[in-house]
């Protein structure tokens, strides 16, 4: 009878050895999960899912300088900080009354 657990981590092994780079973002990822810790910068599906808009409104906002980005070879990259600032400048804004749209006012108004 085979011992699965064995030959699931035997397996496991063989593959990281096979393959450094594998095994280096194996560590890495492990590493984040352990740390908790942040990234520094995000490529730009990531930093639109954090802000949770789409794609031209968040190249909108780069446009505009609104958030900070930069271009390494051919890859985009977001700083973190940038977003958590945009964030933050629009909490600081003064608030304004929060009104119902203006369909639903007129659906409600309708005899």
């Amino acid at each position: 009878m085979k011992n699965y657990r064995s030959e699931k981590a035997r397996r496991t092994e063989q593959r990281l050895q096979s393959d450094p780079a594998q095994d280096r973002k194996i560590s890495l990822q492990r590493h984040r999960e352990l740390s908790g810790a942040e990234p520094l910068l995000v490529r730009p599906r990531k930093a639109w899912a954090m802000l949770g808009c789409g794609h031209c409104h968040g190249y909108e906002l780069l446009e505009r300088g609104e958030i900070d980005s930069f271009v390494d070879g051919s890859a985009r990259w977001i700083t973190v900080a940038s977003i958590h600032s945009y964030i933050a400048r629009h909490l600081a804004k003064p608030k304004t009354k929060i009104t119902k749209s203006p369909q639903r006012a007129r659906l409600e108004n309708q005899p």
